[in-house]
């Protein structure tokens, strides 16, 4: 929805998952699902790489030169250089 940025040098592993829409439980006694939608900033710095399956949620901002490992579902704030794995992620280095 226009709130998805992903830095200069990137790459991006085959079925990763990157999004900025989450969803508005609040909200639930109205109708239709698209009513539930809420958009969040999700900001990928430059140079990072993100393995092969993962998933970054609606407001993760990874910092440059970051890793996230395959599989891996990230949610968060993470500086530059932090190496992020598991299912939810979490800081193996920085």
């Amino acid at each position: 929805m226009g709130k998805l940025e992903i830095g200069e040098g990137t790459r991006i592993a085959p079925n990763v998952a990157l999004t900025d829409i989450d969803h508005d439980y609040s909200r639930v006694a109205e109708p239709g699902f698209a009513a539930w939608d809420r958009f969040t900033r999700t900001c990928i710095g430059a140079r990072c790489f993100i393995g092969a399956g993962a998933v970054i949620l609606p407001g993760t901002t990874l910092g440059q030169g970051s890793i996230v490992g395959a599989n891996s579902v990230v949610r968060g704030e993470y500086p530059p250089g932090t190496v992020l794995g598991g299912s939810p992620a979490r800081r193996i280095k920085s």
